[in-house]
């Protein structure tokens, strides 16, 4: 089943070529409903955020310009926590706790190097 990339909801309705949600009667072209269908797309940080405009995970750490390795784990495991298919909400946190720690320790270690 696809689903919308917007609001998850799992309906289609034809209007002309174009396609849009039942639910939100958000408008998609086919062929990026095909892009984002949740049993195709193996990126499971991938988000709709407009039409025509996915963005995932590792777009924002670019953008944010994330260097360090571990906080860029945390930051991954605290934007979907529990949603990534095989680990509860309570355990990706307590992971992003563990990664936040080792990024302090990565950045003291850093600190050191330049003194």
């Amino acid at each position: 089943m696809k689903l919308c990339g917007f609001c998850h909801g799992s309906g289609w309705q034809n209007v002309g070529e174009r396609i849009s949600c039942k639910n939100c009667s958000t408008e998609r072209i086919d062929e990026i409903r095909e892009l984002h269908d949740t049993k195709t797309d193996m990126n499971k940080y991938r988000r709709y955020v407009r039409p025509d405009v996915f963005i995932d995970v590792y777009d924002v750490l670019d953008v944010f310009e994330v260097s360090n390795p571990a906080v860029a784990h945390a930051v991954k495991k605290l934007l979907a926590p529990g949603k990534r298919g095989f680990k509860s909400t309570i355990d990706d946190l307590k992971e992003a706790v563990v990664s936040i720690n080792r990024g302090i320790e990565l950045e003291e270690q850093n600190v050191r190097k330049v003194e």
